[in-house]
């Protein structure tokens, strides 16, 4: 047989008299076959390779117009694009769906925001967040604020400054003690306050100590002050930290009377940079 024409005003084949049984188009390649057909057990239209229906299938549409695709998805042309929504007012979303966690990129269209989050649901454990004007915020960063303090300060011992959480995004200090969650680059920094300052300590140390490395500067108040004085010193590190590493801010001081303290409106800070 060779082309079949079907004419009239609306030209249809129907293949199937609506029973329970499959319905197929075969097209008979060389070396490939394919086919369409209904799976009937399935109510699914499909498109799939071979000649078995179900086998398969390139292209899986159900009964709700549901679409699933076997193989990649390659769209062509100059200016290919492809639009998810139709300019209603709702969430539209690509859902990654893993085999021990789920992610996903969506629009949260009441909001505005373009969001990138774990699990399937948009606008819950959102991780990146860009909204209308370009702002990027990341929810989740690890990240700290703290109040730091110290009474009397002993001296030729290393003293661990008390911190008093401000804020901590990823709940990652602990007793004094920033605890990385991740292995990164992660920006430390503080602001400290001295009061009564004996002029007779030789060596006033302020470190920033972590698993990998010791970050420290030295004064010596013996050298800069006449007498008992108050002083601020900030600093800062960018430091190489595995998962699991901890961070914590030392001073160190000798010579002197342990007098002096380090002042409530002082601070130490950290976050996750890269």
């Amino acid at each position: 047989m060779g082309t079949v024409q079907i004419d009239g005003s609306t030209p249809k084949i129907t293949v199937g008299n609506a029973t329970a049984e499959d319905a197929t188009i075969l097209f008979d390649g060389n070396a490939q076959d394919f086919y369409i057909a209904l799976d009937d057990s399935a109510d699914d239209l499909l498109i799939g390779l071979g000649s078995t229906v179900g086998t398969t299938p390139a292209i899986s549409i159900d009964e709700n117009l549901q679409s699933t695709f076997g193989g990649d998805v390659i769209i062509g042309g100059a200016t290919p694009t492809l639009t998810i929504g139709d300019a209603g007012a709702e969430d539209t979303k690509i859902v990654f769906d893993g085999n021990a966690q789920d992610f996903h990129i969506g629009l949260d269209d009441s909001s505005d925001d373009l969001v990138i989050g774990l699990g399937s649901t948009l606008g819950t454990t959102s991780h990146i967040v860009i909204d209308e004007t370009g702002a990027v915020t990341k929810p989740l960063q690890p990240a700290f604020g703290a109040t730091a303090t110290s009474s009397n300060i002993a001296l030729s011992t290393q003293v661990t400054v008390d911190l008093s959480e401000r804020f901590d995004t990823n709940a990652d200090l602990s007793s004094n003690t920033f605890t990385a969650p991740v292995t990164g680059k992660y920006y430390l920094g503080y602001h400290f306050y001295f009061t009564d300052v004996d002029t007779d300590h030789t060596v006033l140390d302020i470190k920033i100590v972590t698993s990998n490395r010791t970050h420290g500067v030295t004064y010596k108040p013996s050298v800069m002050f006449s007498g008992d004085a108050s002083f601020s010193a900030s600093g800062s590190q960018i430091c190489d930290m595995d998962a699991s590493d901890t961070a914590t801010f030392v001073i160190y001081i000798v010579g002197g009377e342990a007098q002096t303290d380090i002042h409530g409106d002082s601070t130490a800070s950290g976050m996750l940079i890269g």
